[in-house]
């Protein structure tokens, strides 16, 4: 269970890489980029799931793939965007693997939502400006899924990830908790990419910046005072 990192194939750990290079069979996430997928050796039996796929189809997919192919010599890989166990569906795969009683490793990768804003120049602490980080996601199950009254007032760094299409409801929700509407934001899509892109703007208009800049996953969006340091 091997974590990609946030897009750029340089990124990858330099286990990561050998894994992949090593693999059997690569079973990976849409969001990972070709040039990842292509480090893969010749012959290896390549598994991804489809973008409009569900949690349950994807899980689905990954128990198919390891029961059909567990008994081959070289390492079965299950590639995730970013890091495994954030966001991804990583627990869930392990659950399953220990009631086959499947042997496995995971292999941390770089979290877009660290990486990316750090390769942008912005810091996601920074002494007398953030000393707190909450990230969360951005397009939740359920409403009740997330304390936006805590999230308001840890007067700290904000970092989303997955909330391109719920933008609009992320500020409404933080402003209508406390947050000041003006508090700076920036999103960053396709981050470490050569497609990558930088909208700069304030809570209030996070929306209104998604559809100007005609912003689509994947994305992180940070808010916060950090963002200033964009700018100096």
């Amino acid at each position: 269970i091997v974590g990609a990192g946030p897009g750029d194939k340089s990124l990858l750990t330099l286990k990561a890489y050998r894994l992949i290079r090593r693999a059997e069979v690569l079973i990976y996430d849409y969001l990972i980029s070709e040039d990842i997928i292509r480090l893969a050796k010749k012959g290896c039996i390549l598994i991804n799931h489809k973008r409009n796929s569900t949690s349950r189809e994807r899980l689905e997919t990954f128990k198919n793939a390891i029961l059909k192919f567990y008994a081959k010599k070289g390492p079965i890989v299950r590639l995730h965007a970013g890091d495994p166990m954030l966001f991804g569906m990583g627990n869930e795969e392990i659950i399953f693997l220990k009631e086959k009683g499947i042997n496995f490793e995971v292999v941390p990768g770089i979290t877009s939502a660290l990486g990316v804003p750090s390769s942008v120049g912005i810091p996601i602490t920074s002494r007398g400006i953030s000393s707190t980080v909450v990230i969360f996601n951005g397009h939740p199950i359920s409403q009740n899924e997330i304390n936006w009254d805590s999230l308001a007032r840890i007067n700290g760094t904000l970092i989303a990830l997955m909330g391109v299409s719920n933008a609009s409801n992320i500020a409404y929700n933080l402003i209508n908790s406390g947050l000041d509407p003006h508090v700076p934001v920036c999103v960053i899509s396709d981050g470490t990419l050569k497609t990558q892109r930088v909208s700069v703007g304030t809570l209030q208009g996070l929306g209104e910046l998604i559809v100007r800049d005609g912003i689509r996953p994947p994305a992180v969006i940070v808010i916060g005072n950090v963002v200033k340091s964009l700018k100096a």
